[in-house]
């Protein structure tokens, strides 16, 4: 898993072996930000869980940016988490190793940035949901 620095909720977690209040703080990975990670979340995602980073924001912003460029996928920052992780180092151990890393969307993200899109008068031309790959039925690349 990978959340901001900023609000650093799901880590804390961890190290008191269950969930408590953080302080929130603003950050590009709002999608990520909650003070208190619920009791169910928790329960579930730690036997599930290998690992968990922290990034920086500049990170997060840099990977944001990296998406536009060069993948042209404009992403909120808890999308471009996983990519903000690689980007500062933190997963060395993929080195020379093919793996997938998930950039999500909250939900309903996709359709609200539709319709912004649509109210500035904006045509898309295309959205494809890739699923083909896809090792479930909870997950969906989008290109």
């Amino acid at each position: 898993g990978v959340e901001s620095e900023k609000c650093p909720s799901f880590t804390r977690a961890l190290e008191n072996k269950g969930p408590v209040f953080v302080a929130n703080q603003e950050t590009l990975a709002d999608g990520l930000a909650v003070p208190q990670v619920g009791y169910n979340a928790y329960a579930t995602t730690v036997p599930l869980l290998d690992k968990m980073i922290v990034v920086k924001e500049e990170w997060i912003a840099l990977a944001i940016l990296r998406l536009v460029e060069l993948e042209k996928c404009v992403v909120e920052g808890a999308g471009a988490a996983g990519l903000a992780a690689i980007m500062a180092g933190h997963l060395d151990e993929f080195i020379g190793k093919r793996f997938t890393v998930t950039v999500s969307d909250g939900p309903g993200g996709v359709a609200k940035l539709c319709n912004l899109l649509a109210s500035l008068g904006v045509s898309i031309k295309d959205i494809m949901h890739e699923r083909a790959f896809i090792r479930d039925i909870h997950h969906v690349e989008e290109r």
